[in-house]
């Protein structure tokens, strides 16, 4: 068969500017790549809070593409090997790279640090790293779980699909995904809390977090009498029109307000 390339979010890989630049040739002014056909839309724009992706693309193409820049030709010193072949070298060849780094770093460790050492910032706090799931194409990232008031609402959650009508939204033990089924009177598999941060649709089954496409932190809008989840890192609305078919999860999609994206809560009684 043909091979193709395949972004799994969440099992993809990221590099700084820094880390690139080891590679291609590139300039960057204020944080902005520049100087390769395929960045000329990159702008201040791109320093906003919208937090959206902004792809690099070849003039006169319609897709998106890898920027066309050259290798990376520095060297030191002057005339020695230049660092993309380096980065080349050590892709092939990755116990090179294992045996370099091994020195450099017991040179560094030997070293010291005169000034002694800062704590960093406490990030392990509460931080909850799932296991790897076989189920989907997403991977679950590392998170901290918000706290949840005992005395807090307890809830059910609808939606608006006609084809959604008379169910909740549920953890499913069996399958381990989140998705609709008929309401169930006691089941605390459809049970929900909203956390104190008011970040994270807590189960009441699992005393875990609502988690769609390896994000947990949601933010709530009100739509009248609905409401709308929302992954602040990408704009898009929980959409639940793929959920219509059993067994099937409710996705992200660009925010339209429409039934597919409206939820409504059901008091616990």
């Amino acid at each position: 068969g043909c091979e193709r390339w395949k972004l799994i979010p969440g099992a993809d890989e990221i590099a700084l500017n820094c880390e690139m630049g080891l590679y291609l040739d590139f300039q960057v002014t204020d944080g902005i790549p520049h100087g390769c056909s395929g960045f000329e839309h990159f702008s201040a724009s791109m320093a906003s809070d919208d937090k959206k992706a902004v792809w690099s693309q070849i003039p006169g193409q319609k897709d998106k593409a890898q920027p066309d820049c050259k290798k990376q030709m520095l060297a030191e010193p002057a005339g020695s090997t230049p660092l993309s072949q380096i980065m080349e070298e050590y892709a092939d060849d990755q116990t090179q790279w294992v045996d370099d780094f091994m020195a450099a770093f017991e040179k560094m460790m030997r070293n010291g640090y005169p000034d002694g050492l800062t704590n960093s910032p406490d990030i392990h706090t509460n931080l909850v790293c799932p296991m790897p799931s076989i189920i989907g194409s997403y991977t679950e990232n590392c998170y901290q779980q918000e706290s949840v008031d005992s005395d807090g609402a307890v809830f059910k959650i609808g939606n608006r699909n006609k084809n959604l009508a008379g169910k909740v939204y549920q953890w499913n033990p069996s399958t381990k995904l989140f998705d609709f089924a008929e309401e169930q009177p006691g089941a605390t598999n459809q049970l929900w809390r909203l956390s104190s941060g008011g970040h994270q649709l807590i189960n009441e089954m699992t005393g875990l977090p609502l988690s769609v496409e390896s994000n947990v932190n949601f933010r709530i809008e009100e739509k009248g009498d609905d409401y709308l989840v929302i992954n602040p890192m990408t704009g898009k609305a929980l959409d639940c029109f793929a959920a219509r078919k059993p067994g099937k999860e409710c996705k992200t999609w660009k925010k339209h307000g429409l039934t597919n994206q409206r939820f409504f809560v059901i008091m616990a009684a």
